[in-house]
């Protein structure tokens, strides 16, 4: 990641990410409103954890996500069909990836992954993009209600069994979300 975000990784180079940080302060993201302390042992890590700064009060990030503008991930064998690969992709076409949220009680299911996706919508259409994909594992039915029944995804394509062997993973679909792009975009 670290690579991508100083440009200096190849496969990346036509890839623009962008990425989405929730947070929630310290004292908010605790089960009691009783101080950060608390939240420690929630964490798994302190990097989860950003400081307080300019009298703000310390911030936990309780989800990220990535928009990558790109016609197509590099590596991918699941891409878009549309729009249909032209130059005009590029613009057009952009895919969510590293969607996490912490896996707490105090976050699971409080609408932070789908206001995640509606950010990353909003920063889409804001650069033209009119097609917004997901790669989700096929089994993992909590990922695919939130991206087909709360966010409005469709399923587009699916790898087969054979290919999913073949690559060693878990069979996997992309889903998709067409937007509706403001005029002065296009």
């Amino acid at each position: 990641m670290e690579r991508r975000a100083a440009g200096e990784d190849a496969e990346y180079a036509q890839v623009v990410v962008s990425t989405i940080i929730a947070t929630a302060t310290a004292a908010a993201a605790t089960s009691d409103g009783s101080s950060a302390q608390g939240l420690h042992t929630v964490l798994a890590d302190w990097s989860c954890l950003l400081p307080a700064r300019g009298g703000a009060p310390a911030e936990v990030v309780i989800g990220t996500l990535d928009l990558n503008h790109c016609a197509k991930l590099p590596a991918e064998e699941l891409i878009g069909r549309e729009p249909p690969l032209s130059s005009i992709a590029v613009v057009k076409r952009a895919y969510l990836s590293n969607v996490c949220v912490l896996d707490s009680a105090l976050t699971r299911r409080q609408g932070v992954a789908q206001a995640l996706i509606r950010e990353a919508e909003r920063k889409a259409k804001a650069a033209g993009v009119s097609c917004l994909y997901v790669h989700v594992v096929a089994h993992n039915t909590p990922a695919r209600c939130l991206y087909e029944a709360r966010c409005g995804f469709s399923l587009e394509q699916e790898e087969t069994e054979g290919m999913a062997r073949a690559l060693n993973r878990p069979r996997r679909q992309l889903l998709l979300r067409r937007l509706t792009v403001p005029n002065h975009v296009t």
